[in-house]
């Protein structure tokens, strides 16, 4: 679409043999016990949009949609998150400095209570956002702040992620040639 747009788009039915499914261990929560789901059918859904200015903008989104049916081992696609959206951008400040953000949601996954019940994680919803900052063709500085809005959430059952946090660090490229 044009010299800065591109998009894509796909769309499947599968079908899936020995799918690894896991489920956390009753004994002490913390483990995984993986299952085998022997065959399983999905259909697929994704897209991607985004829009690039050289090197100075690039914003992108996007979402993948999974439909998960016809188990035969187990009543649900334990671990498997069926809706996933995200974006980012990456801007151009100064000639070496660049912004750049992560913004993130999906809808929960089926896990298994302790008692065998199947229940469902509560969706996330996370932005993320960093500096980097090439010093010189060898050396870049760079650092991010994850989990802005300080959420609680779950990828995996019993995970729970890190609140707000920062990190920070130095890119060190050997023999760069002119």
């Amino acid at each position: 679409m044009g010299d800065h747009f591109s998009y894509s788009t796909k769309a499947g039915f599968n079908k899936i043999t020995n799918q690894p499914l896991f489920i956390n261990d009753t004994a002490d929560g913390k483990s995984f016990i993986v299952l085998n789901e022997s065959q399983m059918k999905v259909l697929h859904y994704d897209g991607e949009i985004g829009y690039t200015v050289q090197e100075k903008f690039s914003l992108k989104g996007g979402f993948s949609f999974n439909h998960y049916m016809n188990l035969r081992d187990n009543p649900k696609a334990y671990g498997l998150v069926p809706l996933e959206l995200n974006a980012d951008m990456r801007v151009q400040i100064l000639k070496d400095l660049y912004l750049t953000s992560d913004l993130f949601a999906w809808s929960g996954a089926q896990y298994r209570k302790s008692n065998g019940d199947n229940a469902q994680l509560k969706g996330a919803f996370d932005l993320n956002a960093g500096l980097d900052f090439q010093i010189t063709k060898n050396l870049k500085v760079w650092s991010q702040f994850n989990n802005i809005f300080n959420k609680q959430y779950q990828r995996w059952n019993q995970y729970p992620v890190y609140g707000f946090n920062f990190v920070a660090g130095v890119i060190f490229a050997f023999d760069q040639k002119n």
